[in-house]
């Protein structure tokens, strides 16, 4: 095996090893620790793109879009766990509106069901791994597993895991152009569809200890908490945006470092209003729900 397909198989491991690790969102770690999973059940709904006030089919799109580009370098082919061999001439291409293209499926990874469907972004180690886990919406089997990511600047790849085959599991992984995600202002495409109120929180540690009220607001892209303002133009090195198809907690989740030199994790239902709000520092969790 060339060095350069020996580096993606450590891409597609980093894939398997970072993005298949499972991550409540109730102890959802800061953005620099681990890949943001969201877990739903087998009856999740399909989010409706006609629904206006549904605002997952947008930030989808905003991920769908950093991560958009043909990655056809130095092609494997999988199956099962296993590499099967070189596949020259073939290529994964992500369209900005999240279709997948390949000679192993090709599905839209922004308007199929998910079980996971997340991005983990860190700008300071130039690295970068996501997890989308396509589902059955009948019976809940997965269908397709998508992940892209990028290991310490110097490598971008793409693997696609296709389940819906009678013979059991085929997959493909390509090298690839570094994604759009490291240059997105994140914060400027999806805070504009998160609004809401100010809202008095109650605020616990997990143990149930108080830790007294914080009101929250977010109106034209800047968020407020307590006496801490975080807008666009906040320089941000780590970001972890997820979505949820959930249909008991639909929703997003959305993590960035605080001013305090730890990190908030804003989490909203599905028509961008407030859910609750996880505060990480220094090991400690404390989470704010309305009171």
């Amino acid at each position: 095996m060339s060095r350069t397909h020996h580096a993606l198989h450590v891409v597609a491991s980093l894939t398997s090893c970072l993005l298949l690790s499972a991550c409540d969102q109730q102890t959802a770690p800061s953005a620099s620790d681990h890949q943001p999973v969201v877990k739903t059940n087998a009856n999740s709904a399909l989010p409706s793109q006609n629904n206006s006030r549904d605002i997952r089919p947008a930030i989808k799109l905003v991920i769908s879009k950093m991560l958009a580009g043909t990655y056809a370098e130095n092609c494997s082919y999988y199956k099962g766990n296993e590499l099967e061999g070189l596949a020259k001439g073939e290529s994964i291409s992500l369209g900005a509106d999240g279709s997948i293209k390949s000679s192993r499926g090709s599905v839209n990874y922004v308007t199929a069901l998910s079980s996971e469907f997340g991005v983990l972004i860190d700008r300071q180690r130039t690295q970068l791994a996501s997890k989308f886990d396509l589902k059955d919406p009948v019976n809940g089997g997965r269908t397709y597993l998508l992940g892209v990511a990028t290991l310490d600047g110097t490598l971008s790849g793409a693997t696609l895991t296709n389940d819906t085959q009678p013979s059991g599991s085929v997959g493909i992984g390509c090298a690839g152009p570094t994604p759009a995600a490291f240059t997105t202002n994140v914060w400027a495409e999806v805070m504009p569809h998160v609004n809401f109120a100010k809202v008095s929180t109650a605020c616990i540690t997990i143990k149930g200890e108080s830790k007294g009220k914080l009101e929250i607001e977010a109106s034209n892209s800047t968020l407020v908490i307590g006496q801490e303002k975080y807008t666009a133009n906040d320089k941000r090195l780590n970001e972890n945006i997820s979505v949820s198809d959930d249909g008991n907690n639909p929703g997003i989740s959305y993590t960035f470092p605080n001013q305090s030199g730890g990190s908030y994790t804003l989490s909203t239902n599905l028509d961008g209003n407030f859910e609750s709000l996880l505060i990480l520092k220094d090991g400690d969790m404390v989470s704010c729900s309305k009171s």
